[in-house]
């Protein structure tokens, strides 16, 4: 059975997301503070990470657990009250994988978190894999990216998404495709999060590298030259 790390400072909501997800198969464990919620990181790592996106500290501790190597890759799902939805973008930007909004339906918690299991485990298979191209290389198994010699940061979902679009090079990938591959056939997310994760891979290899096919999806560059 899957671990899942619950960290929320309101102890209904710890107790409503522990219950629903105990009921759907899954172990957990609920943090009321970040200082428990480190301390138990150092000793067991979970398969995913629900976190209060709204706690004091939350954008810090995205921060530390996508600085760390040990926590880097572990999936996290931001719960949010924020109406404003680039506040809750913003987050995906520091690292997480994946927001849903509150009150919280336990079914789509349950099945976002499905999903990004799923992806990885679909994706476990080119694990033996090294992509060059350009000045652009991604080293799968250590989960590394380096562009122009330059070691670059990716957050789990960004590595996963130019993993797939680096080994389509020169083929159009439609959204739907992308949203399936790497966020799993399930997922009922906004849409909205891939374009917003090929903007911060533009922004983060300082160039174009992934063109936008207006209406259909995307395609990595096969011009280096554009980057």
């Amino acid at each position: 059975m899957q671990l899942v790390f619950v960290v929320d400072d309101e102890l209904h909501i710890r107790q409503q997301l522990e219950s629903g997800l105990q009921e759907s198969g899954f172990i957990t464990r609920s943090f009321e503070q970040s200082d428990s919620f480190l301390r138990a990181l150092k000793t067991t790592r979970p398969d995913a990470i629900v976190l209060d996106w709204m706690l004091p500290d939350g954008a810090e501790l995205i921060k530390m657990l996508r600085a760390d190597v040990r926590t880097r890759a572990i999936p996290i799902v931001l719960l949010t009250a924020c109406d404003n939805e680039s506040k809750s973008i913003a987050g995906l930007e520091l690292g997480a994988d994946d927001y849903i909004k509150k009150p919280v339906s336990i079914k789509e918690l349950s099945a976002r978190i499905r999903s990004i299991l799923r992806r990885d485990e679909y994706l476990r298979d080119d694990k033996n894999v090294r992509l060059c191209f350009g000045g652009l290389e991604l080293d799968v198994p250590a989960r590394r990216v380096y562009f122009k010699a330059d070691e670059v940061f990716l957050t789990m979902r960004e590595f996963d998404l130019l993993s797939v679009l680096m080994k389509n090079k020169g083929r159009v990938l439609t959204r739907k495709y992308l949203l399936d591959t790497v966020w799993g056939l399930d997922y009922e997310g906004d849409t909205r999060t891939l374009d917003v994760h090929i903007s911060y891979l533009r922004k983060k290899l300082n160039g174009k590298v992934i063109d936008t096919i207006r209406g259909v999806g995307y395609r990595f560059c096969d011009d280096m030259e554009k980057a």
